[in-house]
Parts: structure tokens; C-alpha cells; sequence
């Protein structure tokens, strides 16, 4: 048993140890006393404490909402708030915990005593945790348990301000898209996965929507573990159809929109039909070890597509992808990518950018330490397009540092002559204004005789464009020839250290033309 002195508060935070800490107006021993408990099973008792309290809250107890606290006995007690402030009587506030109240329990104001059913009234959970299995879903694979999923997030949304959680246990479940999550909630709200696998069925006739799972208008929103399973190899057959979009849609498997201040951990994307992650207009987002994969072959399947989104962070990620394996578009701010793992795939590209109007600037991409393997097309790449159509637009203050290449094409490529099955007028430049663009520590062995490439805009030359640190060698898979070259035009580099592009590592002379 301990009897503390006004205020009592114990916290309890997952598996760590329990602690009570109690502050008063004048505390007993002078300094603000503490007890550890270190117990996963905690019988505590809180008895005798009586006196006045410089606070509204007079009785705290905010424990795990994953293992709440269980048998904690109050009994005997008789607090009076003495608040100058807000007056009105003292409070308790309780949540995930399981009481047993002996005797009467007295908080109070003044000579007015107002005695708390304490069962009913104060001991109530403000978490709500939402178990799919609870609430009728099958997870047999085939019962479309959709509804439920929607249901169950809707009643975690609205839950209140105390972080609600939606349960999916380990299992197989079906969700016919589209899957929408929408807030804004009324406080943090967490999706824990672990060990489930949700598929969407394979047939393009179901498709409703751009989207299979989306989640819109959140703030402090986390997505944990889980496998989704697009289930995309009849789409991969069909990509005229998302190329035209004249059909059908294509669903994305996961796409975030105006979402903010929020965690996706543990995810696996797997077998989408066409891009697998989408991050639009968001802010402050963290990806961390994040799983995609589908064939290489398996075309306009992007890794995560990002846009409009300022405070991005991808880290301990591996993606499999038939296209980009990470796109950045326009309007992105503060994307740092880091501890990447990429291929089969075309690498990591910046762009396109200069096809649509009213374009919003990039500005501030990290890419660090990552492995490029495989990649056809490019390894690290800016593009943009071309033509009489071609808008203004602006990347600027890109690096791409610690990167190691691994057989691929076009290790380090700008192309702003970036036109896919022929569909501009390269006659004309592109708008878009590349500059303060840096290349560095980049090394290891390129497909293609071609290892830098940076064909900039006529019209815009690149400008301050650094390169350092390179050492890529040629592996003679393709093409023939001594040893790799750079071809570049319409770019004021900086050459800041030597720069090493030949089959036996010697010093390559690279010359830069302004032309």
C-alpha cells in the first residue's frame, strides 16, 4: 500500500515498469516523491489520501490501453481542490483501468463533498479499440469483409481525443474496393495489422474507383504492419486501359491525401494494379520499413508516387517495382529518403515534371545511402518533358549521396527530353528550370556503356549541377566498347572531385558543354 499526498497520478505506459508519482502544495518529504514498480501484474492499493489539491484534477490514472492496469483498490479518499482559478469541485480523470473501490471516496470543494461513482463515472476508458473479428468479419479470404473494415474505422474515428485503435488480426481478409477512411477524427488513430493480409479481388470489372484503400482528411494517423494484396496480374495485362484511362481505372492499392502528422510502419504492398503508394498533399509524414514488390515486367506499377507534400521521410524500405521504384513529383518539399533498397524497377526518379499547368515547385530532396540494383532505364533520375506544351516549373536543391549502383542502366541520368512513347515535340525545350543539383559518393557498375547522362533543357540550361566523388565502372554487358563515358549538354556543372568512369577504375576525363 501508498498513500500519497495531493495530487495522486499513476501512469502506466505499455510493458514499462509502473510508476506513481504524487506532487503537492507541500510535499510530505520536501521534493516530489516517486515509486517503481516492477511488475507486469501490478495489485496497488491508494488509501488514505486526504488534503487539498493546487489542481483541478485531483486523481489521475492513465494507463496502457494495450494492458490495462487491473485491481487497483481507492479507497478512503478525501480531496479538496482549492483552486482560485476555475473553481467548481475536483475532478478525477481514469482511463484503461479496472478498479476496485472498498469505500467511499471523497472529492471535494470547500465543505461540499461530492462523492464519484467511481465505477460508473470515473474508471471509463477514453480509448476505443475497434476489433474487426469483434464486429463480424470473417477472414476467410472470400467474405467481403469491406463493410465491416468501414464500420470499424468509423466507430475508432469518432471514438475521442484519446488515441483509438482499429484491430485487424492475423488472418486473410477480403475488401472489395474502394476502402475509404476519412476524418477528420476526434484524435489520433491507429491501424494495427500485423500478420493480416487484405486482398482486393483480381478482376478488372470490380473496379469502382482510382483507389483500393484510401485514407483522407487525418491528423496523427498510424498504419502498422499488415500485407495488401492488390492481386494486379490480370491489370498488368490490360495497361492500355490505365495508359488511356478510356475503359477503366486502375486502382491504387494504398493512396494518402491531406494527411498529416503520421507514421506507416511495417507495411507490404504487394501485386498492385498500378502505382501501390500514393502521398498527396500531406505533411509530415514517416514511411519506415515499408515492403513493396511485384514482377518486373508488371508496367506503371511506381513504388510511391509523391506530390504536393512538404515533410516526407523513407527509411529501412525495399521496393520491387515495374516502373519507378520512388516517383517525386511537383509541389514535393523536404523529402528525405534514406536506407532504400531498389530493383527491379527504373530507379529513383524526380519528375516527371513540365506536363500539366499551374505545376508547384520541388525544392529539397535527400537521397542517402541507398542500393540501386537491376534498374533498367535510370538508377537516379530528374525529368522532365518537352514541347510547345511543356509548363514552367522549377527542381531545385536535390542531392543524391552514398548511393551504390548495382548493374544498372543509366546510373545517373537528368533528361529533359523526356518523352515516353513518343508523345511530344522534342523541338521545343522544356520549361522547367533544374539547378543547385548534387551527385555524390555514387558508385558501382552501369549496364549501360553510357554511366552519366545529363541532357538539360536548351531553353534552361541546368545550372550548378555538382559532381563528386563518382566511381562507376562499366560491366561490357551491353554495348560494347572500353569504357563508360558521360555524355552531357546544356549544363554549367561544378566538378569538385575526381571522377572516375572506366572499366578498370582509372581517371576518366569528363568534359561538360554548354552548347
Amino acid at each position: 500500500m501508498w498513500g500519497f499526498s495531493p495530487t495522486v497520478e499513476v501512469v502506466r505506459e505499455n510493458a514499462l515498469p509502473m510508476w506513481f508519482a504524487t506532487t503537492s502544495e507541500v510535499d510530505r518529504w520536501g521534493k516530489e516523491s516517486w515509486c517503481s514498480i516492477e511488475s507486469e501484474n501490478i495489485e496497488c492499493e491508494l488509501q488514505e489520501d486526504r488534503g487539498t489539491s493546487a489542481t483541478k484534477v485531483a486523481l489521475k490514472i492513465a494507463c496502457s490501453q494495450g494492458i490495462p492496469c487491473d485491481n487497483i483498490e481507492v479507497s478512503d479518499i478525501n480531496l479538496t481542490y482549492k483552486g482560485a482559478k476555475e473553481g467548481g469541485a475536483a475532478i478525477s480523470e481514469c482511463s484503461n483501468v479496472k478498479p476496485k473501490v472498498i469505500e467511499p471516496t471523497s472529492i471535494q470543494m470547500g465543505k461540499a463533498i461530492c462523492c464519484l461513482l467511481l465505477i460508473a463515472m470515473v474508471f471509463r476508458s477514453h480509448a476505443v479499440v475497434v476489433d474487426i473479428k469483434a464486429r463480424g468479419a470473417k477472414g476467410d479470404g472470400k467474405t467481403d469483409d469491406g463493410p465491416v473494415i468501414k464500420k470499424a474505422w468509423k466507430e475508432a474515428c469518432a471514438g475521442g481525443p484519446s488515441p483509438s485503435s482499429v484491430l485487424i488480426p492475423p488472418g486473410t481478409y477480403m475488401a472489395y474496393p474502394p476502402i475509404l477512411f476519412s476524418g477528420p477524427c476526434k484524435g489520433p488513430v491507429e491501424i494495427k495489422a500485423n500478420g493480416a493480409t487484405i486482398k482486393t479481388p483480381p478482376e478488372l470489372a470490380r473496379l469502382k474507383s482510382d483507389s483500393w484503400i484510401a485514407f483522407q482528411h487525418i491528423d496523427r494517423l498510424s498504419v502498422i504492419g499488415g500485407t495488401f494484396d492488390g492481386q494486379g496480374h490480370e491489370a498488368w495485362k490490360n495497361q492500355k486501359c490505365a495508359d488511356t484511362a478510356l475503359s477503366c481505372q486502375m486502382p491504387v492499392n494504398l493512396r494518402f491525401s491531406f494527411v498529416k502528422n503520421s507514421l506507416l510502419k511495417g507495411i507490404t504492398s504487394v501485386n498492385s494494379k498500378y502505382f501501390h503508394m500514393v502521398i498527396f498533399a500531406c505533411d509530415n509524414i514517416n514511411i519506415e520499413h515499408a515492403t513493396i514488390d511485384t514482377p518486373g515486367n508488371s508496367l506503371n506499377t511506381d513504388g510511391i508516387h509523391i506530390g504536393h507534400t512538404n515533410g516526407l521521410n523513407i527509411t529501412n524500405s525495399n521496393i520491387k517495382s515495374g516502373d519507378d521504384c520512388i516517383s517525386i513529383g511537383d509541389g514535393s518539399k523536404n523529402v528525405h529518403i534514406e536506407k532504400l533498397t531498389c530493383g527491379p524497377g527504373h530507379g529513383i526518379s524526380i519528375g516527371s515534371l513540365g506536363k500539366y499547368a499551374n505545376e508547384q515547385p520541388v525544392q529539397g530532396i535527400w537521397i542517402k545511402n541507398c542500393t540501386i540494383t537491376g534498374t533498367i532505364i535510370s538508377g537516379v533520375r530528374i525529368k522532365s518533358w518537352p514541347g510547345p506544351t511543356s509548363t514552367l516549373g522549377t527542381a531545385t536543391d536535390i542531392h543524391f549521396e552514398d548511393i551504390i549502383m548495382n548493374n544498372v542502366e543509366n546510373p545517373i541520368l537528368i533528361d529533359q527530353q523526356y518523352c515516353p512513347s513518343n508523345r511530344c515535340n522534342k523541338a521545343s525545350p522544356s520549361k522547367v528550370k533544374i539547378s543547385n543539383v548534387c551527385f555524390k559518393k555514387i558508385r558501382g557498375t552501369s549496364a549501360t556503356k553510357v554511366a552519366v547522362k545529363m541532357d538539360c533543357s536548351q531553353g534552361l540550361p541546368c545550372e550548378n549541377v555538382e559532381v563528386s566523388d563518382i566511381h562507376l565502372t562499366y560491366n561490357g554487358a551491353r554495348g560494347g566498347g572500353a569504357g563508360a563515358i558521360s555524355e552531357c549538354s546544356y549544363v554549367k556543372p561544378k566538378v569538385m572531385a575526381k571522377i572516375s568512369l572506366r572499366l578498370v577504375l582509372d581517371i576518366a576525363s569528363v568534359i561538360y558543354t554548354v552548347e
